[in-house]
């Protein structure tokens, strides 16, 4: 399975993360000029694409048409980011799946692995909040993707 994210702090760049850990495939679509909140992405990520603007629903539409299903990990926290990947899985008939991660982590493990399974995405799009807008997310999400993927 490969792995796509939008580049940006929090979620996606644990998703990167992840993929690098293990050894996957990863790639995705990020805004042009390579950016996210905290300024250039790392030239370390070289599977990222450029769109070819550099308006954030742009690079997340992208990630969610060119991958066969989204995992949206999330806190509850507000990101507008967020709304909008979900948005555009619905729009573009997508499946979707959206984790609320807890003080429990394991608890939406079994959930995921099940929806993974049946969906079976040769590329699975990772979004969820930026970390200024949910501090401490990356390192949450990188748990849980631990858990819930196997690989």
């Amino acid at each position: 399975m490969k792995l796509v994210s939008g580049g940006q702090t929090g979620v996606d760049t644990a998703a990167l993360e992840y993929a690098l850990r293990h050894g996957l495939p990863y790639g995705g679509w990020v805004p042009k000029g390579r950016t996210n909140e905290n300024g250039v992405i790392s030239a370390k990520y070289l599977g990222l694409t450029e769109a070819p603007d550099s308006i954030p629903a742009t690079r997340t539409r992208l990630n969610v048409e060119h991958s066969d299903a989204t995992l949206i990990l999330s806190d509850g926290s507000e990101s507008p980011g967020t709304a909008i990947t979900a948005q555009f899985a619905s729009e573009l008939d997508k499946p979707c799946k959206i984790v609320a991660l807890g003080d429990d982590l394991p608890a939406g493990v079994p959930d995921v692995r099940k929806w993974i399974e049946s969906t079976r995405p040769s590329i699975l799009n990772v979004a969820g909040p930026r970390e200024s807008e949910a501090p401490g997310i990356q390192e949450k999400a990188g748990r849980f993707l631990e858990m819930a993927l196997d690989c």
